[in-house]
């Protein structure tokens, strides 16, 4: 596993580069966001490590620019506890999870190669519900014929829901697929997603294709 970490602070880079090095990963480092876009589309790398404050542009902006230039490697996000709301912005800008600060080696590593084994599948690569075609090569979504624009976090979600084909996913199984655990997930995170997600897929004459079962979770609406 190759790792692109884009990050300022010397001790946090010191920790992640020990880490990978300890388990036999190799890694590249940028010390600001203009460095890590130089980075992004010079080298081959699994995962991206992303801190949210640099010294130059955000993370936040790296992440979109990345993602506008259609670079589709993984990004995970580093960010304080009590940053709710930069997860969130995080996530919506085309990063695909996050960890928060300080975390231990374990939990890192587990993130990492959680991500670097998400590549475009080969089976089930076209997917379809009605009027609605996920294409899982391309990450590309379509309804009723018109493009919809997606980050990569609601990309997985309307995947996962498209694969249960109108079955009711639970809260915990979304949260699962989305950031590998349901364990200490904010369940506003997952509602954010949810709620992004059916507001671009709302088509003019269309119903919301997303349904909310009460204290369960969501399934899409049954086909027409």
């Amino acid at each position: 596993m190759k790792v692109l970490i884009v990050e300022d602070d010397e001790l946090v880079l010191a920790f992640i580069a020990n880490t990978l090095v300890e388990h036999g990963h190799d890694f590249d480092v940028a010390r600001s966001g203009t460095w890590g876009l130089a980075a992004a589309d010079a080298g081959d790398h699994d995962v991206i490590v992303l801190d949210l404050n640099l010294p130059d542009i955000t993370g936040f902006e790296v992440a979109e620019r990345l993602r506008e230039q259609g670079n589709q490697t993984p990004i995970l996000m580093l960010t304080a506890r009590s940053a709710e709301s930069g997860v969130i912005r995080g996530l919506n800008v085309g990063a695909d999870d996050y960890v928060t600060k300080p975390c231990k080696r374990g939990e890192l590593l587990a993130w990492l190669r959680a991500l670097a084994r998400r590549r475009s599948p080969t089976g089930n690569a076209m997917l379809q519900y009605d009027d609605l075609d996920v294409d899982r090569i391309n990450n590309r979504v379509r309804r009723a014929g018109q493009e919809i624009d997606r980050t990569p976090v609601e990309f997985k979600l309307l995947t996962a829901l498209v694969l249960l084909d109108g079955r009711i996913a639970s809260r915990d199984f979304l949260n699962e697929q989305l950031w590998g655990t349901s364990a200490g997930t904010s369940s506003s995170l997952l509602s954010v997603q949810v709620t992004h997600l059916r507001s671009k897929l709302s088509v003019v004459g269309e119903v919301d294709l997303i349904e909310t079962v009460r204290g369960v979770g969501y399934r899409l609406r049954a086909r027409a």
